[in-house]
């Protein structure tokens, strides 16, 4: 088998949660806690059952005598890094039984087999059983029997074949502050036999100056505690371009093998999947055309999909983008775009190429913008709006001439259309979830931010945070993050369909006006109210007073110069309009074309709607 690394990046993400985090109530009264026994109910049963099996008599007591099983309980179900940890572990697990499998006579697994049904340990829920060595407590539930099975070779067959290294960027300065994290992720490597963490010290050595080292260590089980593995020197600070890559490729020279597979933080493994690694990598050994393949692309599982609608929805674009579109992008194009998602590239082929992440601050990858994700729903919204266009050209007249036997037609496409896709379950449970509200709405940002970038430059990395949204968050907040994208361009639409309705033919015949507008409205519906309709207590008549004045506050509040975009609208509107201060002479006459496109529809409006009996003088235009 070839031997392959693990590389994950964290930076200050939750490794595990801590007591008050699972504890402390929202506005609401809903903790963290409540909310995962809500969701993950069944789970929740069985937990406090073997709880009670561990001589725990009132719920009260887990608190304090099962506290760490609690905080793994929980966070074994959140975005932490220990869950991740524990997933890419599985690797690990699944390697040992390999190697057993490989040695062993059918005999042998014969036997094992009784001897699994035999054995009845008690394991604790994070897999450390004080009964076993240290080095198998991570691997948890019947491996711990299996453990009493093997050879001997197969634990140090698998610590040659993986490895996973954690870039931690920042765990040296966490430990000389002597954060929580720090501990918790040196609990980690001393539950991990494999596990590797890497990071960026800094060291003073004179007045003003500083050395960079990226540093590897683990926990060495003899020693009983942290060990350095390799220090290297780097020329200067880390963060010259984006943190996000930077992290990754200095820890990529501490990764082993001959493929190294790149992990979010968020991201988790199955056993079962970990066994297929093995044969995953044989395709290294095979031509594909000219040459054998540098990245292997592997497709994901959205574990948070059961969370909401909304996880739900992402967990299936998220499909759509990964598993569907990146296998476009691989053939025929021959291109990958993520590098955070589990694709395993050939270790040796990146190190020679300065890594594999593109660090600098000129293009960079943002979080569900791909162009490819666009679905066939918004496809549909985005024509119809281009047929209002058509409509201001004068195409319309000739679409009425020529279909004008009740649009029999135009009816059977649509019938035709809607019957396919109603009778697709998933479809049908989606949209008594409002997924198209949420698809459409999802189109604000991507078309928002794709122009501005392409315009004025400025494309940055946005860390979108890991964590359960289960607060209410205010008008005010909302208005600041979707006032230009969504909230200004669908009132602009809705004005723009409103004089459409009073002047067009078209509505003369209602069937075509509604085939012809009803996306654009539904857009115009979706942009101004998803933000409440998917806000938790979006309409609470207690919150929407308490939203409505907050609003008044931080619409009527000047401050002064050290004011912020959260408390001054005058704030936040200055800092909506920093990317013109940088942007190009071409970018800002384009900003400016495109803010006086009401004249061009006006000119629309005018010559091509009839509203002057053909009077095409430049008069009528300006007095319009």
């Amino acid at each position: 088998m070839m031997a392959f690394s693990v590389l994950t990046l964290y930076y200050n993400e939750e490794v595990l949660y801590s007591k008050e985090q699972l504890r402390t109530k929202n506005e609401d009264g809903i903790s963290i806690l409540y909310y995962l026994q809500t969701i993950y109910d069944d789970d929740w049963k069985n937990f406090m059952e073997r709880m009670r099996q561990e001589r725990i008599v009132k719920d009260d007591e887990i608190w304090i005598t099962k506290l760490r099983d609690l905080r793994l309980w929980a966070s074994y179900r959140g975005q932490t890094l220990f869950r991740t940890v524990r997933g890419m572990m599985y690797y690990h697990r699944a390697l040992k039984m390999l190697a057993f499998l490989d040695s062993s006579l059918e005999m042998d697994i014969r036997e094992g087999i009784r001897e699994l049904g035999s054995v009845g340990e008690d394991v604790g829920l994070d897999g450390f059983n004080s009964k076993v060595s240290p080095s198998s407590r991570s691997l948890g539930g019947a491996s711990s029997s299996l453990n009493l099975l093997f050879k001997g070779h197969e634990k140090g067959v698998s610590l040659m074949k993986f490895t996973y290294a954690v870039a931690c960027q920042i765990y040296g300065a966490q430990k000389d502050k002597k954060d929580s994290h720090a501990e918790e992720i040196l609990y980690m490597m001393k539950h991990n036999e494999a596990l590797r963490v890497a990071y960026v010290n800094e060291v003073s050595v004179g007045r003003d100056e500083k050395e960079y080292y990226s540093v590897l260590v683990k926990y060495d089980q003899q020693l009983q505690k942290e060990v350095k593995i390799y220090r290297v020197q780097l020329l200067g600070q880390l963060k010259l371009g984006e943190g996000k890559p930077e992290n990754q490729n200095h820890a990529i020279i501490f990764t082993r093998g001959d493929a190294v597979q790149t992990i979010d933080m968020n991201q988790d493994n199955h056993f079962e999947v970990a066994l297929k690694m093995r044969n995953l990598l044989e395709e290294y050994k095979h031509y594909y055309g000219i040459q054998k393949p540098t990245i292997l692309g592997v497709r994901e599982h959205i574990f948070t999909g059961s969370v909401s609608s909304l996880a739900w929805f992402m967990s299936a674009r998220e499909t759509s983008f990964v598993t569907l579109g990146q296998r476009v992008l691989a053939n025929p194009l021959k291109i990958r775009m993520y590098y955070g998602h589990p694709d395993v590239f050939n270790r040796f082929c990146f190190l020679t190429r300065g890594g594999i992440s593109k660090v600098s601050r000129v293009v960079e990858k943002g979080r569900d913008v791909g162009l490819n994700q666009i679905s066939m729903f918004e496809a549909k919204v985005t024509s119809g709006n281009g047929e209002i266009y058509l409509a201001l050209s004068g195409v319309e007249i000739a679409a009425l001439a020529s279909n004008n036997n009740n649009n029999k037609a135009l009816s059977a496409i649509l019938n035709q259309q809607f019957i396919i896709q109603l009778a697709i379950w998933d479809f049908l449970t989606m949209q008594l979830q409002l997924s198209s509200v949420f698809y459409t709405f999802s189109m604000g940002p991507r078309t928002h931010f794709f122009g501005q970038t392409v315009l004025h430059g400025g494309a940055k990395y946005r860390g979108t945070g890991h964590g359960f949204v289960v607060q209410h968050k205010s008008f005010a907040e909302n208005y600041r993050l979707y006032a230009r994208s969504h909230f200004i361009k669908a009132i602009e639409f809705g004005l723009i369909l409103t004089v459409y309705a009073s002047h067009s033919p078209v509505t003369k015949d209602t069937f075509v006006y509604i085939a012809m507008t009803i996306s654009s409205w539904f857009l115009v519906l979706s942009w101004i109210m998803a933000p409440f309709v998917f806000n938790p207590s979006g309409f609470d008549w207690l919150k929407t007073v308490d939203d409505f004045d907050e609003f008044m506050n931080w619409i009527w509040y000047r401050g002064g110069v050290f004011a912020k975009a959260e408390q001054s609208w005058e704030r936040w509107w200055y800092e909506e309009q920093d990317h013109l201060r940088t942007s190009g002479l071409w970018g800002k006459i384009l900003e400016i074309v495109l803010d006086l496109w009401f004249f061009f529809f006006q000119y629309g409006m005018v010559y091509q709607l009839g509203i002057t009996a053909n009077n095409t003088s430049i008069y009528v235009y300006l007095m319009s």
